[in-house]
């Protein structure tokens, strides 16, 4: 199957979970869920990549189980369609999106931004599911940090790839003095 026929499918079936999700479960869960357990083996597999560190969205759940809103999604409609299975892989989008372009990775679930750039080679659900609130985690002894302007000439530290990440350094191009941005290796 085609990379696009692929992203297509994964874009339906994520846009698909949005509804069913609002729809409401109905049925017996139990049974539902073994039905689905017991077709997995002839299921088609879609290897999803997610970071598993952007809570409440794809994180890692006291007993080191990957969950959140973009993997219980996926779940749900993987119980709901026993013709599909999701094997999760945990990477930083950038990496989600490499693989796409290689072949490794069907999707990337993981609170992903529309860019120009992804939309010509990926698609995008139509659906937006990226409201998050953004905060500015400061020191407690720092009370001279109270808006995105303070941070001139400070050290920030951001992940490597993000929205927030993009704004920050759109908003450094006309600062002076600029932030010092630090991309650590795994946020």
């Amino acid at each position: 199957m085609q990379l696009k026929s692929i992203l297509k499918i994964a874009a339906t079936v994520i846009a698909a979970a949005s509804v069913i999700t609002l729809a409401g479960c109905g049925g017996d869960k139990d049974a539902s869920a073994s039905a689905a357990k017991s077709q997995a083996g002839s299921a088609k597999t879609y290897v999803v990549a997610t970071r598993g560190t952007f809570r409440p969205f794809t994180y890692m759940d006291d007993k080191n189980n990957l969950t959140g809103y973009d993997v219980e999604i996926l779940k749900e409609v993987e119980k709901r369609n026993p013709g599909i299975h999701f094997e999760f892989k945990t990477m930083a989008p950038s990496a989600g999106f490499v693989g796409m372009e290689s072949g490794q990775v069907d999707i990337v679930a993981n609170q992903i931004t529309y860019n120009e750039e992804r939309a010509a080679k990926t698609i995008y659900t139509k659906e937006v599911n990226n409201y998050t609130a953004r905060k500015l985690a400061v020191r407690n002894d720092r009370n001279d940090i109270n808006s995105l302007e303070d941070l001139k000439g400070k050290k920030v530290v951001t992940t490597t790839n993000s929205e927030v990440t993009r704004q920050l350094q759109k908003l450094n191009e006309t600062m002076d003095p600029k932030m010092d941005l630090i991309y650590p290796d795994k946020l």
